[in-house]
């Protein structure tokens, strides 16, 4: 009997801690970042060093823009097992992006792909290596870019991850060409894979195929049919589809779909950089200079300061100053 006592507390401890850790998340799914970060840290002063609660704990730094304390937070995973580790790296260099800190972001991914090798987990090391492409990808470094997908392609040339990221490149170098081979060459992949979901890929880079002819109206369609109106990097293709269109008061809540955004933009800071400066370019468009320039500020404060220089970076400054000139 005692024995049994024991696993009905063990098992309403583990319970009650998942059912915490969701308490926390829907603070954050409601917009409400302080209580949540004040609730995960009363957490950790219950359960010290717990890693679950350490990267619930970050994830709410960083929607809250306190991206320092997130990337300390995540830090303490690093004496964790193998696995959290692995996580830790992960979320880290993520965290830095959103500060311009690219070569920081960069290794802790190379960190990823050495944890990952040490698991055997070809998979996160797929991952780290795709994450690496990308980031060069959306900085138009498009030779590393390339050379990281290749990386990532080593272990499984059928990676549709890896190959609908190499899609995105050429997208960025506007080699329409090779979009094109690109989406035949992932649309069987995607048909074999029975998985309904990575429809979306092709029909996203259909998208973007779409926006780079001109024809708005047809990404918009194609973006409709992925069926996942709230994937943040479709997101902002929809928002350039509808600037194209001159439709600026879409775009500007499309963008604002993807700043307001919790936990479904984790995964994509660049995605929410560039809406901080989509946004700002659409504001400025319509002639709203004073929200404009906050928004070109509030860009600039995440990358204004980064080593090197980061696209749309000169011509922010530029156009602020423009603004702030303006009686």
């Amino acid at each position: 009997m005692a024995i049994l006592t024991l696993k009905f507390v063990l098992v309403t401890l583990v319970s009650m801690s998942q059912a915490d850790l969701e308490l926390g998340r829907d603070l954050r799914k409601q917009g409400k970042m302080e209580e949540a970060i004040a609730f995960f840290q009363e957490s950790l002063a219950a359960e010290p060093a717990s890693p679950e609660v350490l990267r619930e704990l970050g994830h709410s730094f960083v929607l809250a823009g306190r991206y320092p304390e997130a990337i300390e937070t995540y830090a303490q995973l690093a004496s964790q097992n193998l696995r959290w580790q692995l996580e830790g790296a992960k979320w880290t260099g993520l965290a830095h992006l959103y500060l311009g800190n690219v070569e920081a972001s960069l290794e802790q991914s190379r960190l990823e792909e050495r944890l990952a090798a040490q698991l055997g987990d070809t998979s996160a090391a797929a991952r780290a290596a795709r994450q690496i492409g990308y980031v060069y990808t959306e900085l138009a470094q498009f030779g590393s870019a390339n050379t990281a997908f290749v990386t990532a392609l080593n272990g499984n040339p059928n990676d549709i991850d890896t190959l609908y990221l190499v899609g995105i490149l050429a997208a960025r170098q506007s080699d329409w060409g090779s979009l094109r081979y690109q989406v035949l060459d992932l649309e069987p992949l995607v048909a074999h894979s029975h998985n309904p979901d990575r429809t979306s890929l092709v029909d996203h880079l259909k998208a973007e195929l779409a926006v780079s002819r001109g024809d708005a109206e047809e990404a918009l369609e194609l973006l409709d049919r992925t069926g996942s109106q709230n994937v943040t990097l479709y997101l902002e293709t929809r928002a350039r589809a509808y600037d194209h269109q001159g439709d600026l008061a879409q775009a500007e809540g499309t963008y604002r779909s993807i700043l307001d955004s919790t936990d479904d933009r984790l995964e994509f800071p660049l995605v929410y950089v560039k809406a901080l400066l989509g946004m700002a370019e659409v504001l400025d468009a319509q002639g709203r200079r004073e929200e404009a320039a906050s928004s070109y500020r509030r860009f600039l404060e995440h990358w204004g300061s980064a080593a090197g220089p980061l696209p749309g970076v000169v011509d922010a400054r530029s156009r602020l100053e423009l603004l702030e000139a303006q009686p």
